[in-house]
């Protein structure tokens, strides 16, 4: 099990899918892009960058579901996901 909270000096499976379209990650969160919109976050989120009030997420979980997602990249303490109509979304 790798959703703990120790940190590991090796790498380590996060999730395994052939429909992996984009992973980006910032201090301390990474959101992962799945092929039919689904956008996918883990790791801290002491600034909110998943909206879920600060809470620390240690295992992968759907963040967003949605087709006209094309873009979903991180900042250092914050999350930008881009629709197809140039809608741009921002959390952290």
């Amino acid at each position: 099990d790798r959703g703990d909270s120790e940190f590991f000096s090796s790498p380590q499976l996060v999730m395994y899918d052939k429909t992996l379209k984009q992973v980006s990650s910032g201090y301390y969160h990474t959101l992962i892009l799945k092929e039919e919109g689904e956008v996918w976050g883990f790791g801290g989120a002491a600034e909110n960058q998943f909206k879920n009030g600060g809470k620390r997420e240690p295992k992968p979980f759907l963040l967003l579901k949605d087709a006209s997602i094309r873009a979903a990249v991180c900042g250092g303490f914050y999350s930008l996901i881009l629709r197809d109509n140039d809608l741009l979304l921002l959390t952290g």
